[in-house]
């Protein structure tokens, strides 16, 4: 494809405003990388780290996308603190004792769903459970099919979680180093671990009515039937047995924002409203980008680039030409599939007053198998106005809520248009909230908003890999999709932890230390820091 005039020319075009099209231009500009321009489609960054201030509840935001970490993250926690946010930094409160299960009709406390709970009422819960799975908890569930999978998991966790506990690197290292061995070598039924399905796992170890009692309490419908067993296998191997969760209280999209003010402070520029149509090699050499401006109807924009970084999610990128020169390879586009999308909703309720706290609940997160799923207690206080995620869905739950989506508006929570619920989505959140709670009456809700994470450009909440795909291979492929072409992928989609922070950084930071030759940052711990698989096998 050619062009009649010249198009502008820069040195590196980073296409993706989220966390991860920041942080590579935070690193690039402040290591002396002059013209570095960032471009995103929509009018903000942050992609998936947006925390919308809401109306009438001062000092609290509803986290549309991300919202925690844990310590043991480094790429995360370690950046907070070199961007001098580790004054925001506060605890998070992933589910405490009080809060609801509700399942089948019935009503639980979550410290009536622990092993030991269990185990005194092994008859409670509404599911026709087997002798082996009767008195286990969630998490004790859980571990039995991963011990199951591969004998020793639980071991080899502890190990590696204790180490890292106390800073002894090498042992962690190397319990992980052992974990990565034998995953690579484990069958079941004959059937090696990569080419399993989570889903033919679980079918391998548990009944179905256990596996209908970890999707529907869990909270993650995805859990049991999206993605590849040792892709589950690997979240629950390097998530602490005990994580303690932490969040921004500014809101998880102040790191993204910092990041972008230090690459415009560096000397970047930012384009927003510009979308990435196609890719074409520049006769002139360097790589020549197509954006649309605005919107549709709007402008073509010509750049040409010496290099160019990608950290579009997948769906992203199945939206442009198909004849784009780097993605059209038969090989490239196998690797594209071997993640699958997750689709996911949040809704968030503002109340007059935190009425479920009559019921024993202040904080954390209740599951339910209604389509709400999960429900989160946040900020507000018994005298203000407060706020919860109603529901949190993904999967077919996700579905039951877009299909709710039109109609007469409900108020607004805030100040993004995008962001406006349907009356009747909240009239049956907050029914459902109700019954989830055990009340017959609360107050009506003063206002709303809510997103949808499947629409495009972002196709999903989050993705997962699938089975049959080893990331050792995957990954460090696709981070430069045509061998010789100064045009690299980054992003949390192929990353060893897909649908984090997390993974979003440590691709990019692989990009910025194997193709731009930047060293390891000063700020930035080696030791218990992953930055997943550098080169194939």
């Amino acid at each position: 494809m050619t062009h009649s005039h010249n198009p502008q020319s820069i040195d590196v075009a980073i296409v993706g405003g989220g966390v991860a099209g920041c942080y590579l231009g935070y690193r690039l500009t402040t290591a002396g990388v002059t013209s570095v321009a960032l471009f995103e489609s929509s009018d903000r960054v942050g992609g998936r780290l947006w925390s919308v201030p809401l109306l009438g509840v001062p000092g609290v935001c509803a986290e549309l996308g991300g919202m925690r970490f844990h310590p043991e993250l480094h790429l995360v926690s370690d950046l907070v603190r070199h961007l001098g946010l580790d004054g925001v930094v506060t605890g998070f409160s992933f589910g405490e004792p009080e809060n609801f299960t509700y399942v089948r009709g019935v009503h639980f406390r979550q410290k009536e769903l622990t092993t030991a709970a269990r185990e005194r009422s092994p008859d409670a819960l509404p599911y026709r459970l087997q002798p082996a799975e009767r008195g286990r908890g969630l998490d004790d569930l859980n571990a039995l099919v991963a011990e199951t999978a591969l004998p020793g998991f639980s071991v080899l966790r502890r190990r590696h979680h204790a180490a890292f506990a106390v800073e002894d690197w090498p042992a962690a290292e190397c319990a992980a180093e052992e974990y990565e061995e034998r995953k690579r070598s484990a069958t079941l039924a004959g059937e090696p671990l990569f080419a399993m399905s989570l889903r033919g796992l679980l079918a391998g170890v548990l009944s179905s009515e256990a596996i209908h009692f970890l999707r529907d309490a869990g909270g993650y419908l995805s859990f049991t039937s999206h993605g590849g067993a040792a892709g589950w296998l690997d979240n629950l191997f390097y998530t602490p047995p005990d994580a303690r969760m932490q969040c921004l209280a500014s809101g998880f999209e102040t790191l993204p924002r910092e990041l972008h003010t230090r690459f415009h402070k560096a000397g970047g520029e930012t384009r927003l409203r510009h979308r990435l149509t196609r890719l074409d090699r520049a006769e002139e050499g360097g790589v020549e980008l197509t954006f649309r401006h605005d919107n549709e109807d709007g402008p073509t924009v010509l750049v040409r680039a010496g290099r160019v970084v990608l950290t579009l999610p997948p769906r992203a990128l199945e939206l442009l030409a198909p004849d784009t020169f780097c993605l059209r390879d038969a090989g490239v586009q196998g690797y594209l599939g071997s993640v699958e999308r997750v689709g996911a909703v949040k809704l968030f309720l503002v109340y007059p007053s935190p009425w479920w706290e009559t019921t024993g609940v202040q904080r954390g997160r209740s599951t339910t198998d209604l389509p709400l799923r999960q429900l989160w207690y946040f900020g507000g206080g018994s005298k203000g106005p407060a706020l919860i995620l109603a529901a949190y869905a993904d999967g077919a739950a996700a579905e039951h809520w877009r299909g709710l989506r039109e109609g007469e508006p409900f108020p607004a929570a805030a100040a993004v248009p995008s962001a406006t619920a349907s009356r009747r989505m909240v009239e049956a959140a907050h029914a459902m909230l109700m019954e989830v709670h055990g009340v017959e009456s609360a107050p009506t809700p003063s206002a709303a908003c809510w997103h949808d994470w499947s629409a495009d450009p972002f196709g999903g909440g989050w993705h997962v890999w699938r089975e049959g795909y080893d990331p050792r291979l995957v990954i460090p492929a696709l981070r430069q999709p045509v061998p010789g072409e100064a045009v690299y992928l980054a992003g949390d989609a192929w990353s060893h932890e897909p649908g984090s922070v997390q993974g979003a950084l440590a691709t990019a930071e692989c990009v910025l230390q194997d193709h731009f030759g930047l060293s390891w940052p000063e700020w930035l711990r080696r030791g218990g820091t992953r930055l997943g698989p550098r080169r194939a096998g």
